[in-house]
């Protein structure tokens, strides 16, 4: 696509085509003298020993390739002209107070030439969703609190996202807070390279970088936040109207939204790019206006569970129609100590259909049969006698072939008791006809997140989500519950 558009930008044959030839084959020339350069420094001056840096690169180094310069910018505007049909952009701006001149300038300053800002106040935000959706069902509208500013290229991003994909119904981005602004107004004035970050940006920024679409995740926890645009047939009226009722505060309106939209995943697009600079910060607590939301979804699609709003997320509290069968399974090495903890988190539990399943390789004996008896006999185990090399895949395997339970728990031994709804909202989850496997999240004993997920392709192959993070409100929406590992 990129190609194309550069070849309607940039004609061949023309001046316009040989002046950006020239100025991209300049950019090429002064970036190798300068690498050239940097060696023969780095040759003629001794350094010391380069500290350690974390894996990946920093929010700032990731920050500095993205915003889009003055050349790009023209460039957009150009593709713009170009464009056969474009689409429009709905700028609504809430007029709540804040700094409504600040949003309308970034709008009006958009690479994007098709950019509509239309001021509104809480009382009329339903009338002008049922007009738009009425009226412009395909175009884009975004929902602006006034202080909040996009990104120039943002509008352009968002359209080309639509143009790629007509199916498109969401396409959301990644935030920061007001003072990263900052930083596109050094870029429109162009600022030469390496001037623009005095303050080092990994202390300045709070960004909220997203991970892709997931409706469970937004069930439980707004992480899209205000960042996101919607074809006009998807405002919904009924939620501006619950958002002025509540007294128009925090950031309600946008979950309500969110959440009422029912799109399939294929409806929707991620941009990976900080587009959106927050005013006024995020909600970081959430309350009963919160639960009410998620109960609304929670009944239209009548899943057996309720909302139960904590810190800035919510939980799940399923109320399950009977009571499931579950066989938790657990392999280990005859570590009396770990499996000690183990045995007093599945107690804590309380599930009264329970079947415990150990595979031990530590070797049969009459003392570790006694062992057994004595301090789990009231969880009436079955032990499987592993005799091979140890293998953690095998031995669960092995296990859950004697397994009669319609939910296998697959446990380290290492687990100690944390929340007693560990195992209650686990298999809640898993019961759900469209998750095959549902997992908590675990505490190490130094009160950090030990395993939050795996993501794959962290670090090359695969890594724990979060882990050597606090489980605090700007960490995964976590929430500590005292020391000790944790299931969630």
């Amino acid at each position: 696509m990129v190609r194309r558009l550069l070849e309607r930008a940039l004609p061949p044959d023309t001046r316009r085509r040989r002046l950006a030839g020239a100025a991209v084959a300049a950019a090429r020339d002064a970036r190798s003298a300068l690498r050239r350069d940097a060696h023969v420094r780095e040759a003629q001056v001794p350094s010391a020993p380069a500290p350690r840096r974390p894996a990946g690169v920093t929010y700032r180094e990731w920050f500095c390739r993205l915003p889009a310069d003055p050349s790009v910018l023209e460039a957009q505007r150009q593709w713009f002209e170009e464009w056969t049909r474009p689409l429009k952009v709905w700028g609504l701006v809430l007029d709540d107070g804040g700094d409504i001149a600040a949003t309308e300038l970034s709008l009006r300053n958009q690479s994007w030439g098709l950019v509509e800002a239309v001021k509104v106040e809480a009382a009329g935000l339903a009338e002008t969703f049922r007009r738009l959706s009425r009226d412009c069902p395909g175009d884009l509208a975004v929902v602006l609190r006034a202080g909040d500013r996009l990104r120039p290229d943002a509008a352009f991003k968002m359209a080309q996202a639509a143009w790629r994909d007509p199916w498109l119904e969401l396409v959301y981005w990644d935030d920061d807070l007001a003072e990263v602004a900052e930083v596109w107004d050094w870029h429109l004035a162009g600022m030469p390279e390496g001037v623009y970050f005095d303050n080092d940006l990994d202390n300045v920024g709070q960004p909220r970088i997203k991970p892709g679409w997931s409706p469970d995740l937004l069930l439980c926890a707004n992480y899209i936040g205000r960042a996101f645009a919607v074809r006009a047939r998807r405002l919904q009226p009924e939620a501006a109207l619950r958002w002025r009722d509540a007294g128009a505060v925090g950031d309600s309106l946008w979950w309500d939204l969110l959440l009422g939209l029912e799109v399939e995943d294929r409806q929707v697009s991620r941009l990976p790019a900080v587009l959106q600079a927050l005013a006024g910060g995020r909600d970081l607590e959430l309350g009963p206006l919160h639960e009410d939301m998620v109960n609304r979804w929670l009944e239209r699609r009548g899943w057996p569970a309720r909302a139960e709003a904590a810190g800035r997320g919510v939980n799940l509290v399923w109320s399950p129609e009977r009571v499931v069968p579950v066989t938790v399974v657990i392999a280990t090495r005859h570590n009396r100590r770990l499996l000690e903890g183990a045995f007093d988190l599945i107690r804590s539990a309380g599930h009264p259909a329970l079947e415990l399943v150990i595979v031990d390789n530590g070797g049969q004996s009459p003392d570790n049969d006694a062992w057994y008896r004595r301090r789990a006999g009231d969880l009436n185990p079955e032990v499987i006698w592993w005799n091979e090399p140890f293998n953690y895949s095998a031995a669960n395997n092995r296990a859950a072939a004697e397994a009669t339970g319609e939910v296998l728990v697959f446990l380290n031994d290492d687990t100690s008791p944390g929340d007693p709804r560990w195992l209650h909202n686990l298999t809640g989850w898993a019961q759900r006809p469209e998750t095959g496997v549902a997992g908590l999240q675990l505490i190490g004993e130094d009160g950090l997140i030990q395993h939050g997920g795996v993501v794959i392709g962290m670090t090359g192959l695969a890594g724990h989500l979060f882990q050597g993070m606090a489980p605090t409100p700007t960490a995964s929406w976590a929430r500590p519950t005292g020391p000790g590992t944790r299931w969630r």
